[in-house]
């Protein structure tokens, strides 16, 4: 797969990893910003006997600029992130896209695909661009049809957009009621109202595999309760529920 210069050893482990058997299929697309620079997604389908796919992002901007990723197939998601600098050991050409909560150290995504023909898609805010790639279908490993296809967990700082929604985190089952029941015996019942509201988005945000808008909400309700301590919460109030709300957002934003 041609990552930009000397991604290849950063990449390395992981493309060893699903490199028994035929080469798999891979695709690259490079195309111009409105100011004339390069942009480009390389994806390639790693992992014949998982079902995985994995890309790369980069554009050359300043670092911090704005930009997403969309992919469409199977399943979709949608990655909004910012271009980071690479480290001086990568030799890299360009900054790449590191979606939110994403290891920076790590400049590649790994998506859950249970047929191929994906397509992806890399969006440039200001200065504005998009460029697309599709795998050919097949890419991934097919799962046998007697199995039932679960997408697995979407790729931190994502938030997936369609197909089969992916089994929630262990630690919903048992957590979103505990964190459910200690946001309901709040005593100021405007306070008790709004961090019920965001338990219950944050709930449903999970159950259809928008993980990282729901690890936003738990942290938008755990600055609340923070802000409330010693107001309309107790400290051992506030601490029982940012613990719990804690808990959830570790799983979600790993």
């Amino acid at each position: 797969m041609r990552f930009p210069r000397a991604w290849l050893p950063a990449l390395a482990a992981v493309l060893v990893t699903g490199a028994c058997g035929d080469s798999p299929p891979e695709s690259r697309a490079t195309g111009h910003l409105s100011n004339g620079k390069e942009l480009g997604v390389s994806a390639e389908g790693f992992s014949r006997n998982v079902g995985y796919s994995n890309m790369a992002a980069w554009a050359d901007v300043p670092a911090g600029t704005r930009g997403e990723l969309d992919v469409t197939g199977p399943v979709s998601y949608r990655c909004p992130g910012t271009f980071q600098t690479p480290p001086a050991s990568w030799r890299a050409e360009y900054p790449y896209l590191q979606p939110s909560a994403r290891d920076p150290n790590w400049p590649s995504l790994h998506f859950r695909d249970s047929l191929g023909g994906s397509t992806f898609t890399l969006r440039v805010f200001s200065p504005s661009g998009s460029v697309s790639t599709t795998l050919p279908r097949g890419s991934a490993s097919p799962v046998p049809t007697t199995t039932e296809f679960h997408p697995g967990p979407p790729p931190p700082g994502c938030d997936q957009t369609g197909g089969p929604p992916p089994a929630p985190p262990e630690s919903a089952v048992a957590v979103f009621p505990k964190l459910r029941s200690e946001v309901s015996a709040i005593s100021n019942a405007k306070l008790r109202q709004d961090l019920q509201a965001k338990v219950e988005a944050a709930q449903e945000q999970v159950r259809t595999g928008a993980w990282a808008t729901a690890a936003n909400t738990l942290q938008d309700l755990m600055d609340e309760a923070y802000a409330q301590e010693g107001k309309n919460l107790t400290p051992k109030e506030e601490d029982a529920i940012v613990v719990t709300a804690h808990e959830l957002f570790s799983d979600l934003s790993p």
